[in-house]
């Protein structure tokens, strides 16, 4: 037994050393987290169409599971104050008073 971990010892040591980046786990972000929620919940409406009369609520259960995550790990973005743009981008347009729609302004 001692052997064998040796073994897998010196393997995992060599391997490391030459693949460095690959094993070195990279945590997801909250915006990666919400993408793949997102994609399991696309995946869930998906599979709706494609499965048998016999696992439909099965199904449902899936699509209603990943919406409720979704719309959880939303809320959680949204408390934490998470957007998918920067803060100043998304300012209204400020219009010059003489494109506004309504009455033409009286003169004078």
């Amino acid at each position: 037994m001692k052997n064998l971990w040796f073994f897998l010892h010196t393997w995992y040591r060599r391997v490391k050393s030459r693949c460095g980046p690959f094993f070195i786990r990279q945590v997801p972000s909250a915006v990666d987290i919400i993408d793949q929620a997102r994609k399991d919940w696309q995946e869930a409406n998906r599979e709706f169409d494609l499965v048998d009369s016999e696992l439909t609520d099965y199904i449902i259960f899936k699509i209603n599971t990943a919406e409720r995550r979704l719309v959880a790990l939303l809320q959680w973005a949204r408390r934490q104050g998470i957007t998918a743009w920067p803060a100043g981008s998304l300012t209204p347009e400020v219009r010059e008073q003489s494109n506004r729609p309504g009455p033409a302004p009286e003169a004078s």
